[in-house]
C-alpha cells in the first residue's frame, strides 16, 4: 500500500468521524492506523544498521505511534552534530509523516529533537475527537 492510499483511506475515515461520532469507527480507524505504522516500523528499524543517527529517528517514530496522543515526540542526544544528522535524514526519510520540520534546541547538556508528526499516523489521536 502506498502512503497516499493510505493516507486517503485514514482521511476518508476520520471525516467519517468527524460527521458522526461513531464508537467503532474510531476503534477500526486506530486498529487500521495501529497496523500500518507497525509495519512501516518493522520495515523502517530494519535500515537502521550501525546508524545512532536511524536510530533516534526510529525512537521518535516508535514514541509517536505507541505512546504520543497528540503527535509530539521528543528526545535528547549528547551532540549539535547527531541532533543536526537526526534531522536531516528525518527530513529525508520520515518527513512525510511530520506537520513540520524537527526543531533542534539546546536543554542543559544535551540537544533535543522536536518532531510533531500528523494525527493520520498516530493511533488514538487525541485530534479525533475534536
Amino acid at each position: 500500500m502506498t502512503l497516499e492510499e493510505y493516507d486517503a483511506k485514514v482521511s476518508e475515515m476520520g471525516e467519517r468521524l468527524r460527521a458522526h461520532w461513531d464508537e467503532d469507527l474510531y476503534d477500526e480507524l486506530n486498529d487500521y492506523q495501529y497496523e500500518h505504522m507497525q509495519e512501516f516500523l518493522k520495515e523502517y528499524g530494519k535500515t537502521i544498521g550501525n546508524s545512532p543517527a536511524k536510530k533516534v529517528c526510529f525512537d521518535l517514530l516508535y514514541y509517536a505511534v505507541h505512546d504520543s496522543k497528540s503527535g509530539s515526540s521528543i528526545m535528547d542526544v549528547k551532540s549539535k552534530k547527531l541532533a543536526d544528522e537526526v534531522k536531516e535524514i528525518i527530513m529525508n526519510e520520515i518527513g512525510q509523516y511530520l506537520l513540520d520540520p524537527p526543531e533542534i534546541y539546546q536543554y542543559g547538556d544535551s540537544w533535543s529533537i522536536d518532531c510533531m508528526f500528523a494525527g493520520n499516523y498516530i493511533p488514538f489521536w487525541d485530534g479525533w475527537r475534536e
